[in-house]
């Protein structure tokens, strides 16, 4: 007797005779939001090819603006605005299915074609949301290439940091088009560029509320926030007391400038790199930019074709960036480095204690780097063509640090001991006493003395050697105001 089993049942022929169990829902994982349109909306209408508007903005301030009681009125201020366009762009998903795919029952669809038109529609709004925001130039409609809207990136220039060989595109009022800008040379993104871009939009008057990049970026650059490379304040989280488990925050979303204007870092997952690994980072002001239709998204019944149904969704739009001065952005982000502070080139590179000369002052000085300084690492300190200092096994490079004060570690690689591996992170300071500090501890020098082993001017080798004088204390054979010469007084804290 032949027994019969789930696995014979499947391997007759023509399918088998198990029906399939199939759910009948069909999951789509790619129904995200349009970062770029939700942010700065949609609900501007032009009414041409050419939608055009006109931007103005107050004239710089005046400081010798003062006339003559009595006098006439002087030539008048009056200004005109600049007259701004972008072309529309026209965008389509075509879709097309049999009446038998139309009527037959399908897997989570009643209708295919039904179906296939609201994914199209969804595809179509997520193409538009990514050209928007794209390097792309604008092109005029002339029969035979297509229009185009110019993309947020491209219109961006008063406010922009470029890679080295990087320009500008920018409006024309010549022409009325839109060039798309040059990038430049990829380089890391920095806390530096992101502060210099936020000044100057705030100065020329903007409130960009957004800071906008691909996800790698805003990922890296929150990442560089919890660093001790950071120019920020200690991160702290509220966590109150709740019978559920705490939330371990593990990014940084809002970036505070230097002028209260709060930027809520966002991942536009749409937002398309300008080449591979390499990309730009916005910031916005929401109330200065929209996405404009001459025709919103709409669905065109193209009829029945025999036995098929077809139609095409399509939608005739462009963007507006009204006063690009508004916003700010940052070209040409490599997005394989690390955030850092400053660039390499930067002159403000290299880190530093208060008050402390920076690298191009200690190269040319080289008295400053006598036994007050710890020893430092030649590998690593200073930047590329650095005069080697100091260098040794088991030394934790170092930056310059007078004795008595904290060491500042940079990228160690072995501490001093038994050979013991310790990393104390980039950037912590290391106090006295710290057995992982290089080098003695020199001794407490005074104000014109000098350093341990060197003679006075014009005291040679072998000769007497002056003693130290304390602030205030009278060169030796001299006696203060008011002693008599040869007499027993006594100063504080020392006898004759």
């Amino acid at each position: 007797m032949t027994l019969v089993t789930h696995t014979a049942l499947k391997a007759q022929p023509r399918g088998g005779l198990v029906p399939e169990d199939v759910m009948s829902k069909i999951w789509n994982i790619s129904a995200i939001p349009l970062p770029f349109t939700d942010l700065i909306g949609d609900s501007e209408n032009h009414s041409n090819e050419y939608a055009e508007w006109v931007k103005d903005k107050l004239q710089a301030v005046n400081l010798n603006n003062a006339v003559l009681d009595g006098s006439d009125a002087p030539t008048d201020n009056n200004a005109l605005g600049l007259r701004c366009g972008n072309h529309s762009q026209i965008s389509v998903k075509v879709v097309s299915a049999s009446m038998r795919a139309k009527d037959g029952a399908t897997i989570g669809v009643g209708d295919a074609y039904a179906y296939q038109v609201m994914m199209r529609q969804q595809e179509l709004k997520r193409d538009i949301d990514a050209i928007a925001i794209s390097n792309q130039g604008s092109v005029m409609d002339n029969g035979i290439v297509p229009g185009r809207a110019a993309g947020f990136d491209a219109w961006l220039v008063t406010n922009a940091n470029n890679g080295a060989t990087g320009s500008n595109g920018g409006f024309n009022p010549a022409t009325g088009l839109v060039a798309a800008a040059v990038p430049g040379t990829p380089r890391p993104l920095s806390e530096k560029m992101i502060r210099d871009v936020g000044q100057a939009v705030w100065e020329g008057g903007g409130n960009p509320g957004t800071l906008m990049g691909r996800p790698v970026v805003i990922r890296k650059l929150s990442a560089y926030m919890f660093s001790s490379s950071a120019q920020v304040a200690t991160l702290m989280s509220d966590v109150k007391e709740k019978r559920g488990g705490a939330t371990a925050t593990g990014s940084v979303n809002v970036f505070v400038t230097d002028f209260g204007v709060t930027l809520e870092m966002v991942a536009n997952r749409l937002q398309p790199p300008t080449s591979a690994g390499v990309s730009s980072l916005f910031m916005i002001d929401p109330a200065m930019a929209a996405i404009s239709y001459l025709k919103r998204p709409s669905t065109l019944d193209m009829g029945k074709q025999g036995l098929a149904a077809k139609g095409e969704m399509y939608a005739d739009w462009t963007l507006k960036c009204f006063a690009e001065e508004a916003h700010g952005v940052i070209r040409a982000i490599d997005e394989t480095a690390t955030v850092i502070a400053l660039l390499d080139d930067d002159p403000e590179f290299m880190g530093h204690m208060p008050g402390e000369p920076r690298w191009p002052a200690l190269q040319e000085d080289r008295s400053y780097l006598d036994d007050r300084w710890q020893p430092l690492d030649s590998a690593i300190i200073g930047p590329t063509g650095a005069e080697p200092i100091d260098s040794g096994p088991n030394r934790i490079p170092q930056y310059p640090t007078r004795a008595g004060e904290p060491q500042r570690a940079l990228n160690v690689e072995r501490a001093r001991g038994a050979g013991e591996d310790q990393r104390p992170p980039e950037g912590t300071w290391l106090e006295q006493g710290d057995p992982r500090r290089v080098g003695p501890e020199a001794p407490e020098r005074h104000p014109g003395e000098p350093p341990a082993g060197e003679h006075p001017v014009g005291a040679g080798a072998g000769e007497a050697r002056a003693p130290t004088r304390h602030p205030g204390e009278p060169p030796a054979g001299e006696h203060p105001p008011g002693d008599d010469k040869g007499g027993g007084t006594t100063r504080k804290g020392k006898g004759n």
